[in-house]
């Protein structure tokens, strides 16, 4: 199957989306990024863009049985020159697990 997460809000149509196989919590206040938090280790990230403020993640899941059960999460990065310095902010996290 598909794994599909909607981006929404997104000021520019366009974010980074950070694939992560742990949740972790690290505050980038010292960066210039106000409340923003790293929710997820950075173990991918992938460009995504959309149209009308939305954008898709898919990640495609093999039908693999060694899969089920393994749990990965995901967090967007979004450019929004008007939020900080930066000019990006960071979503909520969310976490999957495959075949559940």
């Amino acid at each position: 199957g598909t794994f599909d997460v909607q981006v929404l809000d997104l000021p520019q149509d366009i974010a980074l989306m950070i694939l992560g196989w742990s949740r972790q919590n690290v505050s980038l206040r010292s960066l210039g990024l106000g409340q923003c938090q790293l929710l997820v280790s950075v173990d991918a990230v992938q460009w995504i863009a959309g149209q009308n403020h939305l954008a898709h993640w898919r990640l495609p899941i093999p039908d693999v049985p060694a899969l089920v059960g393994t749990r990965f999460c995901n967090q967007a990065v979004v450019l929004d020159q008007a939020a900080n310095s930066v000019g990006v902010v960071l979503s909520d996290a969310a976490e999957a697990v495959v075949g559940r």
